[in-house]
């Protein structure tokens, strides 16, 4: 049976700040299952800062990385478009599509 913290069943306790408590308890975000490594951190799992689960990829600004991440709500898996023009395509000089050839002077 899990142990028992307060007479509570630690299996049975609600989530803290995103830590679950069913596992064995966490320090500062630490995990002390293990006999801890330099710094009292266990570095076999990802620790917790402030709750956030590092074995996902951290959130930045709200962009979750492992999502190619937006770069002012461009998704950088498709080619960056500059200018408007997409490049993945043969980019456009003031309007003529350098694929074929160029036109001079208008001839």
């Amino acid at each position: 049976m899990p142990p028992l913290v307060h007479g509570v069943h630690l299996s049975k306790l609600p989530l803290e700040r995103g830590v679950d408590l069913s596992t064995p308890p966490l320090v500062h975000g630490i995990q002390l299952s293990k006999p801890p490594l330099g710094n009292g951190k266990q570095l076999s799992k990802p620790p917790l800062e402030h709750g956030v689960q590092f074995s996902k990829p951290p959130l930045e600004n709200g962009v979750q990385l492992s999502k190619p991440s937006l770069e002012h709500g461009i998704h950088l898996s498709k080619p960056p478009l500059e200018c408007g023009i997409q490049l993945s395509k043969p980019p456009l000089e003031h309007g003529i599509r350098l694929s074929k050839l160029p036109l001079e002077y208008g001839v």
